[in-house]
């Protein structure tokens, strides 16, 4: 099987001819564990997007939005009670960065809770009447939204970023078991099955849209750390928000992404964290641009 992979001369020509950076776009997600998932997304999508809104149905989330703007200005911050209103606004949202699918609190020393199942209804029920009331938006369904919800719900035409443990759950194909090449099947296959895309997270990248896919390698061990699906997402977001070819801008965007985390190395080995990465893809992208 001839694999088809994204040619470096695809990805740059996408970035230069590209009308992503006039594209609206609106982020919604976070919990009171992890309220810097959506702002990783964040940090990635403002440096492209022509404007970034940010809303979170956790209420902790609008002071430290407010603290965040004290370093970081491209975003606007909306309540979460405006958040319908915001969506019919914009050209592409993200949903689920930072939305937890449990919690397990502490109830004394070495003992621990039941998981409260509670926390992950909220995130469905959430994501299921966003989804569900605005079906002909463009969205990118991302963490704990998609551990969460049911294939049959996710839009049609939406993007969704999983990686093997969340695919595994929504799909229940466990991708690390599999070649590349078994992958490439089960991706597009369960791309075409529920008419959306999937970015798969892997050394080898499967994007998969319909019958067609594309193939991205690279990266490093250091996306194995902690938000670095987040800044993804948010990438994948902000490429996405006007593109006619929602497969090359996915693409596009996990090459990027790897090919940033591979020049991040080279001065700082594997010692970088997901706000590095943000800035550097932003720095990669420029040289491209030029």
């Amino acid at each position: 099987m001839a694999i088809k992979r994204l040619r470096d001369s695809q990805a740059k020509d996408f970035l230069r001819e590209s009308g992503f950076l006039a594209g609206k776009s609106i982020i919604i997600g976070g919990s009171s564990l992890f309220h810097g998932a959506p702002l990783l997304s964040l940090q990635a999508a403002s440096r492209f997007n022509q404007t970034v809104f940010f809303t979170s149905p956790e209420s902790s989330l609008s002071q430290i939005a407010s603290q965040t703007k004290r370093q970081l200005f491209s975003f606007i911050w909306v309540p979460f009670s405006q958040v319908e209103s915001y969506l019919a606004s914009v050209d592409i949202a993200l949903i689920g960065p930072g939305f937890m699918r449990y919690s397990i609190q502490r109830k004394s020393l070495g003992q621990w809770q039941e998981p409260d199942k509670q926390v992950g209804e909220k995130t469905r029920r959430i994501t299921e009447r966003l989804l569900g009331n605005f079906v002909n938006l463009l969205w990118v369904i991302d963490a704990g939204s998609l551990q969460v919800i049911k294939k049959e719900i996710i839009p049609p035409g939406a993007i969704i970023t999983p990686n093997n443990e969340e695919f595994k759950i929504l799909f229940g194909d466990d991708l690390s078991l599999l070649s590349l090449t078994d992958q490439i099947k089960v991706v597009t296959g369960r791309a075409r099955e529920n008419n959306c895309l999937i970015v798969s997270k892997n050394p080898d990248s499967v994007i998969a849209y319909r019958d067609d896919y594309l193939v991205v390698s690279g990266g490093n061990r250091g996306l194995e750390k902690g938000g670095m699906g987040d800044v993804l997402a948010g990438l994948v977001m902000a490429l996405s928000a006007k593109t006619k070819s929602p497969l090359l801008s996915s693409a596009t965007s996990v090459w990027l992404f790897k090919r940033a985390v591979e020049k991040l190395s080279l001065d700082q080995g594997l010692f970088y964290n997901a706000d590095d990465l943000s800035a550097m893809i932003a720095f990669s992208a420029s040289e491209y641009l030029g």
